[in-house]
């Protein structure tokens, strides 16, 4: 029987892929094993948000011999993510100089899950999953960027701030007006710097969301604010005093009216036993917030003499 390509319609809207789909899904009841068809199939489903239908879509394709290429394992990837399998089940497994961040036989290597003499055990995620798929996109930029934010999004901090670094290191799209070459990098930078707070690495993070602010104000000025006081939250959880101080101050840089910002920078001074810019701070503070609620404490301490 003479096998005709299966297309995708040169341009395609919902009507339009609503109409391939009802084609398609006539010729495969009528020739099932069709994995063009079965791959078109997925591609419309994914084109239309109808990601589950997609994923199974995409599955039958492989199984029925359809070649997968990186955008067709991107678009599969971003199908799993939509439906909550970035991981799908994790299991363990012993693999043997494996790394992280690789696929291994028929998993993706997410991270050592072994204790002390089994390092060679990983956690990995089975091909029904988000991470493998994208993975298997290779060195596809968008998949790359996929990956990096579903790394951000479970947590896994080194395999985030590698891959935000490495799309950093890339070549900027020429074909891209300046404006919107700045606003992706800046996004990047945001997203490493998010990464980089999550694994502690506080200074690198306000470096990057300073980077940020500055190619995109507009956008990255109020988060620029909100990750340093999310920096000084998580230095004072570390015991570390000089990395609250330099985040507080920082922050009151952008915002100096703001009294929350003073009396914090103030108790973080006390702590570190400077008790004369603990002062100027709540001096600060009760100036701009005179019914504050630790006013009468900050009053106390003001009219104690200095040592």
């Amino acid at each position: 029987m003479l096998m005709l390509a299966v297309a995708a319609p040169p341009s395609s809207g919902p009507a339009e892929d609503l109409a391939e789909c009802r084609r398609l899904a006539a010729l495969l009841a009528r020739q099932p094993r069709r994995a063009d068809a079965r791959l078109a199939l997925a591609e419309a489903y994914h084109r239309m948000g109808r990601n589950a239908l997609a994923v199974e879509a995409y599955r039958l394709a492989e199984g029925y011999g359809a070649r997968l290429g990186p955008r067709h394992r991107l678009h599969w990837g971003r199908a799993y993510a939509a439906i909550g399998r970035d991981f799908g089940q994790v299991g363990r497994r012993r693999l043997p100089g494996a790394c992280a961040g690789e696929i291994r036989d028929d998993v993706a290597v997410l991270r050592p899950a072994g204790k002390e003499g089994t390092e060679d055990v990983f956690a990995v995620a089975p091909e029904a999953s988000a991470v493998y798929q994208l993975l298997k996109a290779g060195e596809l930029r968008e998949a790359r960027r996929e990956l990096a934010d579903l790394w951000l999004r479970r947590r896994y901090w080194d395999a985030a701030i590698a891959g935000y670094q490495r799309l950093l290191e890339d070549r900027p799209a020429t074909t891209l007006p300046a404006k919107s070459r700045d606003a992706e990098r800046a996004a990047l930078h945001e997203r490493l710097a998010q990464s980089l707070l999550g694994a502690g690495r506080t200074d690198e993070a306000i470096a990057h969301i300073r980077t940020a602010a500055k190619l995109d104000a507009k956008t990255y000025r109020p988060v620029r604010l909100r990750m340093l006081v999310e920096a000084a939250d998580g230095a004072s959880l570390r015991g570390d005093l000089a990395g609250t101080i330099r985040a507080l101050d920082e922050a009151i840089e952008l915002s100096p009216k703001d009294a929350g910002l003073h009396y914090r920078l103030g108790c973080a001074y006390y702590e570190a036993r400077q008790p004369a810019a603990a002062a100027t701070e709540w001096q600060m503070t009760l100036q701009l917030d005179p019914a504050h609620p630790k006013r009468v404490q900050m009053l106390e301490f003001l009219a104690e003499p200095s040592p």
